[in-house]
C-alpha cells in the first residue's frame, strides 16, 4: 500500500526528482555532441564514411548515458570532459540503481535530521548534470547548425513542418512530437538564445576548439568550456 510521504519524505523525492531530470538533460546532450562529432567526422576527416553515418546516428538513440560516454572516448572527448561526465553518470548510477546500498540515504529516511545533507549531495547531482548539459548544448548545438549550413529558422520550418503521423519509426515520431512541444511551449528566439544560438550561427568559440587527430575539431578546449559555463560572467553567449 502506498503511503504519502511526509513533508521531509517529499523533500527528499522532490531532489531526487530534480536529479533524475537533470541527468536526462545530461544524456540528451551527450547524445547530441556525440552526433555533432560523428557528423564532423563524415564531412571533414572521413568523407567515404558519411554512407554509414545515418545508421551511426540512429545507434545513439539506442545508448545509455554510460554508452554515450564510450563513443565520446572513441571520438577523442577531452580527457578532462571526459572525467566530469564519468563522475556525474556515476553518481547517478550511485542514486537510480544502488540507492539502498546508500549507508547516508538508508540513515536519513530512518531519522530525518540527517535527510538535509543527502538533499544537498543530490541537489548537487543535479546541478553537475544541469551545467554540463548546457555546456555541451551551448557548445554543439551552433556547430551542428553550421554543419548541416542551416540557419535556426530552417530547422524550424523543417521541425514544424512535418506531420508525425508520417514517421514511421516510433521512437524517432515521439522525438519529434516532443520538439514540437518544446517549440510550440515558447518563443523560439528564447529557445534558440537559451542555447547559444543566432540566426547567423555565428560561433564566438569557433578558434578554441581542439584539433583531432587528423585536423578536425574533436571538442570543446579547456578555454571554450569555460566559456560555455553558465556561471556569471563566464557565460558567453553565440
Amino acid at each position: 500500500m502506498f503511503v504519502e510521504p511526509d513533508e521531509e519524505g517529499a523533500r527528499l523525492f522532490l531532489a531526487i526528482g530534480r536529479a533524475v531530470v537533470g541527468a536526462g538533460a545530461l544524456e540528451a546532450a551527450l547524445r547530441v555532441e556525440a552526433a555533432r562529432l560523428l557528423y564532423t567526422r563524415a564531412v571533414t576527416d572521413n568523407p567515404a564514411g558519411a554512407s554509414t553515418l545515418g545508421q551511426e546516428l540512429r545507434q545513439l538513440d539506442k545508448l545509455p548515458a554510460g554508452g554515450l560516454r564510450t563513443v565520446l572516448q572513441s571520438l577523442g572527448v577531452p580527457e578532462d570532459l571526459d572525467q566530469r561526465i564519468k563522475d556525474a553518470i556515476d553518481r547517478r548510477n550511485d542514486l537510480v540503481h544502488r540507492a539502498f546500498e546508500d549507508p547516508e540515504l538508508a540513515r536519513a529516511i530512518n531519522d530525518a535530521g540527517n535527510i538535509d545533507t543527502v538533499i544537498e549531495r543530490i541537489d548537487q547531482l543535479a546541478l553537475d548534470c544541469g551545467e554540463l548539459a548546457v555546456e555541451l548544448q551551448v557548445f554543439s548545438v551552433p556547430k551542428l547548425f553550421e554543419l548541416t549550413g542551416r540557419s535556426p529558422a530552417e530547422v524550424l520550418d523543417l521541425v514544424t513542418g512535418v506531420d508525425p503521423t508520417t514517421v514511421t519509426d516510433p521512437r524517432e515520431r515521439k522525438q519529434l512530437e516532443a520538439v514540437r512541444a518544446l517549440i510550440e511551449s515558447q518563443d523560439a528566439s528564447t529557445l534558440f538564445q537559451d542555447l547559444g544560438i543566432t540566426e547567423t550561427t555565428e560561433d564566438p568559440i569557433q578558434e578554441e576548439t581542439e584539433p583531432g587527430p587528423h585536423g578536425g575539431n574533436i571538442g570543446p578546449t579547456r578555454a571554450a568550456q569555460e566559456a560555455c559555463r553558465p556561471s556569471g560572467d563566464n557565460i558567453r553567449s553565440a
